[in-house]
């Protein structure tokens, strides 16, 4: 099934790049239906998938403001600044929407625009698991395992449903992977130049969620940089640092190049937010958003779990889905394995090992140390533990496979079987019951395209299963992909007809343009400012319903506006001031 390669990691560290070529690597039949299960995951129900609340509308609509009135340095809405995050992820959202939407062909211009720019998520899917895959080659373990990592990362349920959300925690895990994946090639694989694509990406991790971009970066920095002055030491007296591609002044070059690239690029932005008009801007972003989600001082922004010190480890459960009896099964076997050898730290710790130990548990202390708390804030550190995972399928090639872990990855196999003849057989038993007549069972019940893929990707999951029979990442991989794109063809259909905010949406981008004074006042109602997140949901929906055309009553929708314009706030709820009395 594999094929041997030159080269073998006597002690498993991955401290050694020029000595730790994979032993094994995968076949090109394998790399094929890796990857082609890995873009199905990426963009099954992308283009089609309408806005679910709390954030998606408000994302699409900050979006499409943006989009069309030009404005890039400050996220705007209704001609009223909102900014509680950098415009990056905002203006990609906003051009892939404008690229794009003229190629689907859409009769409804608001839904192309959607289905467009829902396209940046699953560019941002990709460059993340590219961002795996470089990062598994840069630590020393080779190709076999940066493929490893790019199929337990694409295949965990938490970063596969978030890379289908219009957040801008997507972009942010983009560009960090990216960032260190830089960093390790550079530091470790003696690639100085390397350093100007991790000031670049580092930069667009910055624009798009601010200061806590460069917390995930910096602690991976940190252990790489130590590798690169351990290595700068042991170089021998008057011999190049970089044998063959320039001497010790290439790197300082290249650091200066980079982090001047990086203060331009970040520079620029934070100079334009300081100088902006509305004086309310930077205290917005900065000491509300960035300072008083840290501390919890603004208690109105939600999410506070202030001394939940176990909400991350808990919340890994979620953020491992099937792929959690393998990380169990590492830390019990690398555990041991690092009491074995506890003489040996200071060399483990600036192996690749070490980096990614470093890098996912410390960056998890650091989001416990925050006041706010939410799992998807550990979608950045996704590659860390997908690493993990990844180096304790590496062993199981060459170690045999636990009886347990096998045993799971069986039952997880025949629970998607049930699963898959139980969604495809669905529509047959209505000819025998009848269905209720609601959107949900007109998906369900009903025999569509979705079903013959999900039928497509079944069959040739039930070949691939018997085919790669004895490789355990594989078949674990298999199992997930099957589980992940069951839900993203028929599922997540079916709730999509229930949680959409189409309608909705439309309404709001009809009256954008010229109703900018009634559309402030509905957004700084519809802003989630209290702590009861559970209950925003419902009166996101209420406004919105609100502001939906009637179709009887072509004057019912000013009727409405005007209602909501010269309503009082709700209690609960704290105000700001219109547009023009801001500015």
């Amino acid at each position: 099934m594999f094929q041997k390669s030159p080269g073998r990691n006597e002690n498993g560290i991955m401290s050694n790049p020029a000595a730790t070529e994979s032993e094994e690597a995968l076949p090109l039949s394998a790399r094929v239906a890796v990857v082609l299960f890995l873009l199905a995951v990426s963009f099954l129900g992308i283009l089609d998938h309408d806005l679910w609340t709390p954030d998606e509308p408000r994302v699409a609509c900050i979006a499409n403001t943006m989009q069309k009135n030009g404005e890039w340095v400050v996220p705007t809405l209704a001609g009223e600044i909102f900014i509680e995050k950098p415009p990056l992820y905002f203006v990609v959202c906003g051009w892939c929407g404008k690229l794009f939407a003229p190629v689907l062909r859409c009769a409804d211009p608001q839904q192309a625009f959607v289905g467009a720019a829902r396209l940046s998520v699953a560019f941002c899917a990709l460059g993340t698991l590219f961002a795996a895959f470089w990062l598994g080659c840069s630590l020393g373990g080779g190709r076999l395992y940066g493929w490893l990592a790019a199929m337990v990362l694409g295949t965990m349920p938490l970063f596969a449903d978030q890379m289908h959300s219009m957040r801008v925690d997507v972009l942010l895990a983009c560009c960090v992977g990216l960032a260190v994946a830089a960093l390790a090639s550079a530091y470790r694989n003696d690639h100085p130049w390397c350093l100007l694509w991790a000031a670049l990406a580092a930069a667009g991790a910055f624009l798009s969620k601010g200061p806590i971009a460069l917390v995930f970066i910096g602690i991976a920095w940190i252990p790489l940089f130590c590798i690169f002055i351990q290595k700068r030491r042991n170089a021998s007296a008057g011999e190049e640092f970089r044998q063959g591609r320039g001497g010790e002044g290439s790197w300082w070059v290249a650091h200066l190049c980079a982090i001047a690239l990086f203060l331009l690029l970040c520079g620029s932005w934070v100079f334009a937010l300081w100088n902006h008009p509305n004086p309310d801007a930077w205290k917005q972003w900065f000491w509300d958003n960035q300072v008083g989600r840290f501390q919890g001082t603004v208690p109105s922004l939600g999410h506070q779990e202030p001394y939940a010190v176990w909400y991350y480890p808990v919340a890994l459960v979620s953020v491992m889905g099937l792929w959690i009896p393998v990380f169990a099964y590492w830390l019990w076997w690398r555990g041991r394995w690092l009491k074995e050898h506890r003489q040996d730290w200071p060399r483990i710790c600036s192996s690749g090992l070490g980096v990614i130990c470093i890098w996912g548990f410390s960056g998890m202390l650091a989001l416990t140390c925050a006041a706010t708390k939410r799992g998807l804030y550990l979608l950045p550190l996704h590659a860390a533990y997908a690493l993990m995972c990844s180096d304790a399928c590496r062993h199981f090639l060459r170690n045999p496979v636990p009886a347990w872990l096998r045993w799971c990855c069986n039952a997880t196999g025949m629970i998607v079987l049930v699963g898959y003849a139980g969604i495809c057989l669905l529509p047959l038993a209505g000819l025998f019951i009848r269905f209720p007549d609601t959107a949900l069972w007109q998906v369900l019940g009903h025999f569509g395209g979705y079903h013959v893929l999900t039928l497509a990707f079944g069959a040739c999951g039930f070949v691939l299963w018997r085919k790669w029979a004895g490789v355990f990442a594989l078949r674990q991989f298999l199992v997930s992909a099957l589980l992940l794109i069951l839900y993203f063809c028929v599922p997540m259909q079916a709730i999509d007809t229930h949680k959409s905010m189409r309608e909705q949406f439309r309404a709001v981008c009809s009256i954008l343009p010229d109703r900018n004074s009634t559309m402030a006042s509905f957004w700084n109602r519809c802003r989630p400012t209290h702590c009861n997140r559970a209950s925003c949901g419902g009166f996101w929906r209420a406004e919105m319903r609100a502001m939906t055309p009637s179709s009887s009553n072509s004057g019912s929708m000013t009727c409405r506006k005007n209602s909501i314009h010269g309503s009082q706030t709700p209690p609960g709820l704290t105000s700001r001031p219109s547009a023009g009395s801001a500015i």
